[in-house]
């Protein structure tokens, strides 16, 4: 990001693209991914970020992992310079095979399908640029891009349909430095009620155009991402999780999330159904194996919370063993409650154990004692110790490497060149999420990482990159 040749490349890319339109010929179909594979980022542990993407993505299709990754067309005139993005496939899923064909082929698409079958979803990519980068050709908008610009509802786009709402929700991840959203959107159409959910990032890019009169280069939002769809009959909405699931496994960064499906097959039962009291309920209950920290509380009036890193309030309902929870979607759970142990049983068959936590009124006074005497270093983060120190990439020949100080304060540096270029930087670790670090560097950069370490040896992943390793010394 810091690197001069970066930025230069960047502009000559704008300039040259805004010469040539949309940059569809054949001629700048085949230089695509050069231009993408010199630009590099090595701030935050990117190691040589686009170059070393496209490298290894053009190594996979070497040796013949086809279907695995794809390469996706999007900007010729994206601010950042870039214009394709590599999305993968997820977990489960299979992306369409006449698109894998066309990437093979081509070494991009401009649109592409994924499905899994086990989840039950379909996600359809889809890149949209607002109405004013190009008035006179868009006559009419797919629904999100009509409603969704600049993170708000537009209301000349939104005159055009009918009963328009649109709930914008940030999934707290991020990709490429973009925010990822989740867009709800519902209206009325030919007398019927419509549904959209996509998920993906708004992005800037630079236009030739006429505005108040002025001829000139001017930017316009764009977003990039994908509308996904409900295979199951019984629900058209799928759990906020899912969707930041389904983002990040698509785009390939960590969305903190997890969508586990069982493919045991479910036993039939004829045991007789036990009814569960809505007073055994009440309280605070944790999720065991959580990688949230997953709480629920429910209250007595019907009322709850779940704390799963953001506050998710429902009402709740509990009628023989089917326990609902009410949040904007409806989630139905068999239940099983033993005392201090609740068991729910999801629509895919997974069961989900909740511990009741105890009030701090019921500790014993060995507990008590216990917790008062604890020294200041056992009451320091979980990854405190273990982060303090300095860490280096030898495996690339930008050394990347970080120094992270007791006081909060680090120093981050890489070679290129023969020139070592270094920034200081602060850092946080996250009271809900035990593996994140955010940083924010002396020039005003963030990022956000979540790092695995074992030993002397340290998995960083953020936005960029997945699992890149550092060594300790």
């Amino acid at each position: 990001m810091k690197k001069l040749f970066t930025a230069v490349l960047a502009l000559c890319l704008v300039l040259a693209l805004a010469a040539c339109g949309k940059g569809d010929t054949a001629a700048n179909n085949e230089t695509k991914a050069a231009e993408t594979t010199a630009a590099a980022e090595t701030k935050s542990g990117t190691g040589s970020g686009a170059a070393e993407a496209t490298a290894a993505a053009a190594a996979v299709a070497t040796a013949g992992d086809e279907g695995s990754y794809i390469v996706m067309w999007y900007a010729g005139n994206n601010e950042d310079g870039d214009a394709e993005a590599t999305f993968y496939c997820p977990e489960g899923a299979t992306i369409d095979e006449s698109d894998i064909k066309e990437f093979l082929a081509d070494g991009f698409v401009f649109d592409f399908r994924v499905t899994d079958n086990a989840r039950e979803y379909m996600a359809i990519a889809e890149n949209i640029r607002s109405r004013e980068y190009s008035p006179n050709e868009l006559k009419k908008y797919d629904i999100t891009p009509q409603l969704y610009f600049y993170g708000e509802l537009d209301e000349i786009n939104a005159s055009q349909v009918s009963n328009a709402t649109q709930e914008v929700i940030d999934l707290g991840f991020q990709w490429e430095g973009h925010e990822m959203k989740l867009i709800k959107t519902h209206w009325t159409a030919d007398g019927k009620e419509k549904y959209d959910y996509f998920v993906g990032v708004e992005y800037e890019l630079m236009y030739a155009g006429t505005k108040d009169g002025k001829l000139g280069y001017y930017h316009a939002p764009g977003l990039l991402g994908f509308h996904v769809l409900s295979l199951n009959p019984m629900y058209d909405e799928l759990p906020n999780d899912h969707y930041a699931w389904i983002a990040g496994q698509l785009f390939g960064v960590k969305s903190g999330r997890m969508w586990i499906v069982d493919d045991e097959p479910q036993k039939e039962t004829t045991a007789a159904v036990v009814e569960v009291k809505a007073g055994e309920l009440i309280g605070v209950w944790e999720e065991r194996d959580s990688d949230w920290h997953n709480t629920y509380t429910f209250n007595e009036d019907g009322t709850g919370i779940l704390k799963s890193g953001p506050e998710y309030p429902f009402t709740y309902m509990v009628e023989g063993d089917t326990l609902y929870l009410a949040f904007d979607y409806e989630e139905k759970y068999q239940i099983t409650a033993e005392k201090d142990l609740l068991i729910l049983l999801d629509k895919f068959g997974n069961n989900i154990y909740l511990d009741r936590k105890q009030d701090k009124e019921t500790e014993t006074e060995a507990e008590t004692e216990e917790t008062e005497a604890m020294t200041e270093s056992e009451k320091k983060h979980p990854l405190m110790d273990k982060l303090i120190g300095k860490w280096v990439d030898n495996e690339t020949e930008y050394r990347e490497t970080f120094i992270f100080n007791e006081d909060g304060t680090g120093m981050y540096s890489y070679l290129d060149g023969g020139e070592t270029y270094s920034w200081e930087f602060v850092y946080k670790l996250s009271e809900t999420q035990s593996s994140r670090v955010d940083i924010e560097y002396d020039d005003g950069d963030k990022t956000t990482n979540y790092v695995d370490i074992d030993g002397d040896l340290m998995l960083l992943s953020n936005d960029a990159v997945y699992e890149m390793p550092f060594d300790r010394e």
